[in-house]
């Protein structure tokens, strides 16, 4: 199974563009669009266990004095597929003389 490590920018402003100053600011990240982990503190998480298949991540930052959330990040695609199986399998078979 695959791991996928996450890294971002953390804000320092709010949209209307005043700083953040001693906000909590803490992070949730969407697969397809789907709230997968939430209370992220630092601005990179590791997702474990990834299953094959092609997948949308984007992050939030949500403002825990407020409870506001912002609107996602840009949208980033990952997709794991498994590798071709062998192929031209043989059996060789050595005879003790």
């Amino acid at each position: 199974m695959a791991h996928l490590k996450f890294q971002w920018e953390a804000p320092t402003t709010r949209t209307d563009g005043s700083a953040l100053g001693n906000t909590s600011i803490t992070y949730r990240l969407y697969e397809d669009g789907v709230e997968v982990v939430r209370n992220i503190v630092e601005p990179h998480f590791t997702l474990t266990n990834i299953e094959q298949g092609a997948r949308v991540y984007a992050v939030t930052s949500f403002d825990e004095t407020s409870g506001l959330e912002s609107v996602p990040s840009d949208p980033v695609t990952v997709n794991f597929v498994k590798p071709q199986a062998p192929t031209d399998l043989r059996v060789l078979l050595l005879v003790d003389s």
